[in-house]
């Protein structure tokens, strides 16, 4: 929230479903902030000896057992299943 939303006073939208399948949870983050994918940031990410840096996606990627991202119709869409 604090990253994705410019200061352009307009209403935005965000979503998130959750969904359980037998033992797999599925959650989808959906939201019309700036394009930003987190898989592309991994590699920057990692490379920074400083844990503590990026802490909420290195936590999600170590629990993670897959995660998607798609952009459509000006909509960050990502798809995490633990």
């Amino acid at each position: 929230m604090n990253h994705g939303f410019t200061k352009d006073r307009k209403k935005h939208y965000l979503a998130v479903n959750v969904a359980l399948r037998g033992d797999e949870i599925s959650i989808r983050f959906q939201d019309d902030c700036k394009r930003f994918d987190p898989m592309e940031r991994l590699k920057q990410i990692y490379e920074n000896p400083d844990v503590t840096r990026n802490i909420g996606i290195r936590l999600i990627t170590k629990i993670a057992k897959q995660m998607d991202y798609i952009n459509t119709l000006k909509l960050n869409n990502l798809i995490i299943k633990v």
